[in-house]
């Protein structure tokens, strides 16, 4: 049997131990370790190395996995389960020691600092390049992220989010296979809330905080697109129905802020350029939230800016990204814009959107 151990991930050392018998070598692209299991033999025939010592091994182990080394490919017949002992042996000494990464920013006190980001059902690899991105963002404290998909694109992103800090996620399965909304925070740890959202919740969760003496009520929504032909926007409708029933009593329950935010797939009244393709439905839809008690962040800091999130193949702008706050917390608001680098590296095909509000540490 033949297996593959794998050991978490840690910076590389400013200086590296020298070698010590079963020698590491640091080669460009990769790392490798001699073979370290040990004589053995198969009806009398020799099938290891009988010149390994066991505390040369260790060492060279070590060495290896300071040198930045996390896949070691191994097997039961090395040594007779010699060598796995000893990988075993390392694993468990040394990953305790390795400390994670910094971040690259720390929350700070005072300051909700909250960006949105759609995945747009990114691969693993993809994924995880989206995570580092974020984690670099100085505005990103806490994330709402739309479109993640709920296969291995998705769970990689938690994964990675997880990596780069942001120790409190709210992330709700699908029933069935769709995509989702995620909240994740580096800062203050979040709670799970009912949304009161019946149909798809798994697009709307919901979460509350305690930032600065606040406690911010915080809803994620990604709104179905208008789906295929014999089905046209029963999905989407149903939704924004759902979201536009159950906004009012959620705002109800909190004192502080409430944030809601995420990719709404629609665009407001007066949008330029005028888009045809809406409804008044749709724009019923983003009205529900002004007349729910909130405001729309961007277009209370920018009355007459035109910005857009998202590009058609025609090359029109869509501003389908949005952040509300409730309308008595206005003044709070210090920044909201759109971030148009994600979208331009090709991490995402939207462009980020990031909100500050400052917070007292009274209440209110």
């Amino acid at each position: 049997m033949f297996t593959k151990t794998m050991m978490g991930r840690h910076h590389e050392p400013d200086s590296y131990p020298a070698d010590a018998g079963a020698r590491a070598e640091r080669v460009p692209g990769r790392r490798r370790c001699w073979a370290i299991g040990g004589p053995d033999t198969n009806l009398g025939l020799p099938m290891g190395w009988s010149t390994a010592d066991e505390a040369a091994s260790l060492r060279g182990l070590e060495v290896a996995y300071q040198l930045g080394a996390n896949l070691f490919d191994t097997a039961d017949v090395y040594g007779h389960g010699r060598s796995e002992r000893l990988l075993g042996h390392t694993a468990s000494h040394q990953l305790p020691l390795i400390a994670p990464p910094e971040p690259a920013h720390r929350p700070t006190f005072g300051t909700l600092r909250l960006m949105v980001f759609n995945a747009q059902h990114a691969s693993p690899s993809r994924a995880r390049r989206q995570a580092a991105w974020i984690a670099d963002q100085e505005n990103a404290d806490l994330v709402i992220l739309t479109e993640v998909g709920a296969g291995p694109g998705g769970h990689a992103l938690i994964e990675a989010l997880s990596e780069h800090a942001y120790h409190s996620v709210v992330a709700p399965e699908p029933a069935a296979p769709d995509y989702r909304t995620v909240v994740a925070s580096r800062g203050p740890s979040l709670t799970a809330v009912p949304s009161g959202i019946g149909v798809f919740p798994h697009r709307g969760p919901a979460a509350m905080g305690d930032f600065a003496g606040h406690v911010i009520g915080l809803l994620g929504l990604y709104v179905p697109s208008r789906g295929p032909q014999q089905r046209r926007n029963e999905s989407k409708r149903a939704f924004q129905v759902a979201v536009a029933e159950a906004l009012p009593g959620f705002l109800t329950r909190f004192s502080g802020p409430v944030v809601v935010a995420g990719d709404l797939n629609v665009v407001e009244p007066g949008h330029m350029p005028h888009l045809p393709v809406f409804g008044d439905w749709e724009y019923g839809f983003y009205r529900s939230f002004l007349d729910a008690g909130m405001v729309d962040a961007y277009r209370a800091l920018h009355p007459d800016v035109s910005d857009h999130s998202w590009f058609g193949r025609s090359g029109n702008g869509y501003r389908i990204d949005h952040v509300f706050v409730t309308r008595h917390h206005t003044a709070k608001v210090r920044h909201c814009g759109y971030l148009h680098a994600p979208r331009q590296q090709g991490l995402t095909d939207h462009a980020a959107m990031t909100l500050t509000l400052a917070l007292t540490t009274g209440h209110g």
